[in-house]
């Protein structure tokens, strides 16, 4: 994966809600999402992995500044439940 925004989202019925947004510079981690801070918060919110979904916007050769700026521009807006809990 290289530099990216991303979004997690949870499914309930027909709505997809944004649970958590993030931000990462290039990676070969295969185990990247599920070894997260925040993962067990994501499957807590959404209730199962089938329930999860994820959004990545590519941000190629981008700065971490600049990744985070988009972050926190999602996180003010939309307020995910994952981002707002320490």
């Amino acid at each position: 994966m290289d530099e990216v925004v991303y979004l997690i989202f949870a499914k309930k019925k027909d709505i997809f809600n944004i649970i958590y947004a993030g931000e990462s510079g290039k990676t070969n981690a295969l185990d990247f999402f599920t070894k997260n801070d925040r993962f067990k918060c994501w499957m807590s919110n959404a209730g199962s992995e089938e329930n999860t979904f994820l959004a990545i916007y590519p941000m190629w050769k981008s700065n971490p500044s600049e990744r985070k700026h988009l972050v926190d521009k999602i996180i003010a807006q939309y307020r995910p439940v994952c981002n707002q809990e320490n």
